[in-house]
């Protein structure tokens, strides 16, 4: 009998959204650290937005946290790849929301 995680990892080859799904958990994952750093009342300040070719773009409302986020930017990695361990991600690229 194949395990689930065999299961899963099999099913996600046969429809070809192995990329989609990697994205979408490491934009989950990037999004839970930036609510952890930001200080509380502004986890709204910030959001990961995609990622690719590992840089994970996250946007700002204001430039404040971009600032606050841009000097955290090694601790945000090291919860995605803690969580991830698979993860190709090595940059984060912040930008502000008009």
């Amino acid at each position: 009998m194949e395990s689930l995680k065999g299961l899963l990892t099999n099913m996600l080859a046969r429809h070809r959204i192995t990329k989609q799904v990697t994205a979408a958990r490491i934009i989950e994952e990037a999004n839970a650290a930036i609510a952890a750093l930001l200080p509380a009342g502004r986890g709204g300040d910030a959001t990961a937005a995609s990622v690719r070719e590992g840089t994970v773009a996250v946007t700002c409302r204001n430039a404040g946290a971009a600032s606050f986020l841009h000097d955290r930017e090694e601790a945000i990695l090291v919860s995605i790849k803690r969580a991830l361990p698979g993860a190709q991600v090595d940059r984060i690229r912040t930008r502000i929301a008009v």
